[in-house]
């Protein structure tokens, strides 16, 4: 099974995908706090803010400071954080959207 952290909140579940841990380790601080804004977001306020963006087969991207992560929901109450990258131009990363939806497409079959 992949590595992940679960967050229990009382209105959402966020789990953090070892991509994540990846970037967060490889960015420092920074990135760890962002990261950080980005699951109270996502915790209290849940999709419906301005910083987030549906892009394709349901993964979305939600934008803080120059970090965007991407992410999807699993059972409608399960936000999974799959990849983060730094911004670099007004387009999503393809290359992080296809390791988002293979992400989903793995914990679709592992998590029922």
């Amino acid at each position: 099974m992949t590595k992940m952290e679960y967050i229990i909140s009382m209105k959402k579940t966020v789990i953090i995908h070892s991509n994540i841990h990846d970037f967060m380790k490889k960015y420092g601080k920074p990135a760890i706090a962002e990261i950080d804004k980005v699951v109270d977001i996502l915790e209290t306020i849940g999709t419906g803010g301005l910083y987030i963006k549906s892009l394709r087969n349901q993964i979305f991207e939600i934008k803080n400071g120059r970090i965007r992560v991407l992410f999807f929901y699993h059972k409608n109450n399960i936000i999974v954080l799959a990849c983060a990258y730094l911004k670099k131009t007004q387009k999503a990363s393809t290359s992080e959207i296809r390791k988002a939806i293979e992400i989903k497409g793995k914990l679709e079959g592992e998590i029922k």
